[in-house]
């Protein structure tokens, strides 16, 4: 493996019998987009490593597939892999398991379940039509007054409350988006980071996904903050997300809850038993609930720092890649 396309004379590359070129499409990288030199670099190095009998992987695993195929510049790339055999890689299931326990491995926290002073946790940033009808149908049925939320786009813009709020070492608030008309300044890479005491106040976390699409299924950060701080969750996200997170080998909470929101197709319906879901848990005492999740979340817990468990999930991966080469097909 070589980060350099530069260092490729290195290699003796009709030695090797599956070769990949993976194309970096992180957001990061977009201040190159405007440049046609880039573009034509670009399509230079494709068509050489195209000869060698590369394949290529188009790599956004920050992203789903809908959100993927709304940037420009995903258009362009898929043009310059013209005539290529290429995957484009999505997050799925997998990315956001893998950069979360790479993150938060080593780190020390110190999460109390014993006293609740709050029912939920439901913290939105960037609003899409699905967490705001969740959102809208929670506030009707009045079940957020007690709760730690947040909704900070539009419509709502509401701010989380300030004592749960991440803060750079000056005290300033630092993951708070800056809207400006239609577009937002964002302060990437602290998604990723957890406020302990929101975890230890509150009871549950409503985790409203990035999409609730028919395609392919795909967790963010948002689900694997709860785990990481042994919360009960409810999952507000694609049709079949329980049961997927179930096939992994994680433990939900359908003994407690109903959870049969997690198989509905109707987006209106699944809000409508999620709201319901709320309301069972808010009845149960606090204690008692976290007494008879405990070794589910503990489950969940030591599943999720797994190297072994997080291991085989890369094989799989990268199982599929070489399958995927030794097809022959074109695209995938």
């Amino acid at each position: 493996m070589t980060p350099s396309y530069y260092k490729l004379h290195r290699y003796d590359l009709d030695s090797y019998k599956r070769k990949f070129a993976i194309i970096d499409h992180r957001i990061a990288n977009m201040d190159l987009w405007d440049n046609q030199e880039y573009w034509r670099e670009l399509d230079n190095r494709i068509r050489f490593l195209q000869g060698k009998n590369f394949v290529f992987l188009l790599g956004q695993p920050w992203e789903f597939v809908e959100n993927l195929d709304s940037f420009e510049a995903t258009a362009v790339y898929k043009s310059a892999l013209r005539d290529t055999r290429h995957i484009v890689w999505d997050g799925h299931t997998d990315w956001n398991w893998f950069y979360l326990q790479h993150t938060h491995m080593d780190m020390k926290y110190e999460f109390n379940h014993d006293k609740k002073i709050k029912d939920f946790l439901y913290l939105n940033k960037r609003s899409r039509p699905h967490r705001e009808a969740l959102f809208k149908k929670l506030q009707s049925q009045q079940l957020l007054g007690n709760s730690i939320y947040s909704y900070v786009d539009r419509p709502f813009n509401i701010k989380l409350d300030p004592r749960y709020e991440l803060y750079d070492q000056t005290k300033h608030i630092v993951d708070i988006p800056e809207f400006i008309g239609d577009k937002a300044k964002l302060h990437y890479g602290l998604d990723h980071t957890l406020n302990i005491e929101s975890y230890n106040h509150s009871t549950a976390s409503i985790v409203s996904e990035s999409t609730v699409s028919k395609q392919r299924l795909f967790f963010s950060e948002k689900i694997w903050k709860p785990v990481i701080a042994k919360h009960v969750f409810i999952l507000h996200g694609q049709t079949g997300s329980l049961q997927q997170l179930r096939k992994m080998g994680y433990k939900t909470f359908h003994r407690i809850i109903d959870e049969s929101y997690d198989q509905e197709q109707d987006e209106s319906i699944k809000i409508e038993k999620i709201v319901t879901a709320c309301r069972q848990l808010k009845d149960i005492d606090p204690t008692r609930l976290y007494k008879d999740t405990e070794e589910i979340r503990q489950h969940n817990y030591d599943l999720f720092f797994s190297n072994e468990k997080l291991a085989q999930v890369i094989k799989d991966r990268l199982l599929l890649f070489f399958e995927f080469f030794d097809s022959g097909k074109v695209s995938s």
